[in-house]
C-alpha cells in the first residue's frame, strides 16, 4: 500500500492464493488522503470502516486503533495504513498473532509505502518487495503504479504466498 505525496495518488498491489479474494475487498483508497490494506482473513466491514476513516482525515495509527477495536477476530487480521495530512505522511501496521507461517510488515516513511504479508515463504518476500518499490528504475519508470508492480513482482520472485507453492517451497 502506497501513497505518492507529490500527486496524492494512492495504490495497492496484492497477490493471494485464496480463492475469491478481490482487491476491492482488501483495499480502501482515498486519493490525497491515504490507503489501507485490510488483509489476512479480510473483513469487508472493516475495509468500509477504514475507508470512512480515510475520508474523515484520520491518521494511520488512529485508523489501526479503530479497526482493531471494532474487530472481534483481530488475531487473524493484518492491516497496513499510509495516510497524508497537510503534507505529512504517517504509516502504521498491525498483524494479529493468529496469522500463520512468515508474517510481517516493512515500511519506508520517506517513500510513503508499507509492504506486508502473511502465510509467506519467508521474510524476503516483504523485504524484496519493499526494496523494489523504493529503488528508482534507471529507465525512468518510477510512477506509483510502476513501483507497485515492481514490488509485486519482487515478492513473487522471493517465493510469495506459501500456499501457491508445491510442497511449501
Amino acid at each position: 500500500a502506497a501513497l505518492d505525496p507529490a500527486t496524492g495518488d494512492v495504490g495497492i498491489s496484492m497477490a493471494s492464493c485464496v480463492p475469491n479474494t478481490f482487491v476491492d475487498a482488501v483495499g480502501a483508497l482515498v486519493p490525497g488522503h491515504g490507503v489501507v490494506a485490510t488483509q489476512a482473513a479480510w473483513n469487508l466491514e472493516n475495509r468500509n470502516r477504514a475507508y470512512d476513516a480515510l475520508r474523515e482525515g484520520l491518521g494511520a495509527q488512529e485508523i489501526i486503533d479503530l479497526v482493531v477495536e471494532a474487530d472481534s477476530s483481530t488475531a487473524r487480521r493484518q492491516y497496513g495504513v499510509v495516510t497524508m495530512k497537510d503534507g505529512v505522511v504517517e504509516i502504521a501496521g498491525y498483524t494479529g498473532d493468529g496469522t500463520s507461517d512468515w508474517t510481517g510488515i516493512r515500511s519506508d516513511l520517506g517513500m510513503a509505502v508499507t509492504a506486508q504479508g502473511n502465510t509467506l515463504v519467508g521474510e524476503a518476500v516483504v523485504a524484496d518487495a519493499l526494496e523494489a518499490f523504493v529503488q528508482d528504475d534507471p529507465t525512468g519508470r518510477n510512477t506509483l503504479a510502476d513501483r507497485l508492480m515492481r514490488a509485486l513482482e519482487a515478492g513473487s520472485r522471493a517465493g510469495g504466498d506459501i500456499r501457491c507453492n508445491q510442497d511449501g517451497i
